[in-house]
């Protein structure tokens, strides 16, 4: 099987090399995928459950990258079995271009398939391969933690229409010395929302703990947002603003609508600088309902 592509990406070319060679990034990104772990120099142990037409099976193997040229373009070899379901082998071309809009992103991709999948047939493989590299992309452009990179192009939620969604969980941010707010996440700002982050952080270099909900209210009709931050501190009553957690709502992407809301995160303690000293867990909640 043969397949090229190209596809746009709203971040710069450095930023995208970056999450083209994070284990995590593509991790989360490759469908299927639960387990992406470097080895040696270049080469990753790889792990993916897949299903095409009849057949589902989880299969093992190894990704090697070659003729890197940071940050322009690389080529990577895999190989994975998948027992009974057959084998999967082949090698890729990625390259990235400057864009107006951030980067592009090119690729190339030979593969060969045996055992139950050769048998499936060549349009319905290819139909799956085409449908995988599609929500590879989506996932890549959309990857929550690293949103501070994403840039002309708006929060699209994953849940349309009304409803009261709970993430049931926490997520970490590392967060440095940074003086002036700089973007952590983003959030949909598209519809007349309620918000609540439950956060928590602690110093390494002080003692210094803050816990609280950032309360957020997005009013879409009237081009508006409220934010209401709700906290304790355990510390010095010097240091009680030196971490802070803003929002705002922004025309993300140029069309003078305002649909995103930015998260930002503040931290001017000159000791933590170079240290992975704080980390935010957060629990989102969407409620659609009166503004609070």
């Amino acid at each position: 099987m043969d397949m090229q592509g190209q596809r746009v990406l709203h971040v710069t070319q450095a930023q995208a090399w970056d999450a083209l060679n994070d284990p995590e990034i593509l991790k989360s990104c490759i469908p299927g995928c639960d387990k992406f772990e470097l080895t040696e120099a270049n080469v990753y142990n790889v792990g993916v459950a897949i299903k095409i037409g009849p057949v589902s099976a989880k299969f093992s193997g190894k990704v090697t990258l070659s003729d890197i040229q940071a940050p322009n373009s690389y080529a990577l070899n895999f190989e994975a079995q998948g027992g009974v379901a057959g084998f999967g082998k082949g090698e890729s071309q990625v390259s990235l271009h400057p864009h107006a809009e951030g980067c592009e992103l090119k690729y190339t991709v030979h593969s060969t398939v045996g055992g139950k999948l050769a048998q499936l047939g060549q349009r319905l493989i290819d139909g799956a391969a085409k449908s995988l590299a599609e929500d590879f992309f989506k996932r890549f452009e959309a990857l929550s933690f690293e949103q501070q990179y994403i840039v002309n192009q708006k929060f699209t939620p994953l849940i349309e229409g009304s409803c009261q969604f709970d993430m049931n969980g926490t997520s970490s941010l590392e967060v440095v010395f940074q003086s002036v707010a700089n973007r952590y996440f983003r959030l949909p700002g598209d519809s007349n929302t309620n918000y609540e982050i439950d956060y928590v952080y602690h110093s390494t270099a002080f003692e210094a703990h803050r816990s609280g909900i950032l309360y957020i209210g997005v009013d879409y009709d009237n081009d508006n947002i409220i934010v209401r931050d709700e906290f304790n501190f355990t510390g010095s009553t010097g240091l009680v603003t030196n971490f802070e957690l803003s929002a705002a709502l922004v025309d993300e992407n140029a069309d003078a609508t305002k649909d995103t809301v930015e998260i930002k995160v503040s931290n001017s303690f000159l000791k933590d600088a170079n240290k992975k000293g704080f980390a935010i867990n957060l629990i989102s909640k969407k409620k659609n309902h009166k503004i609070i």
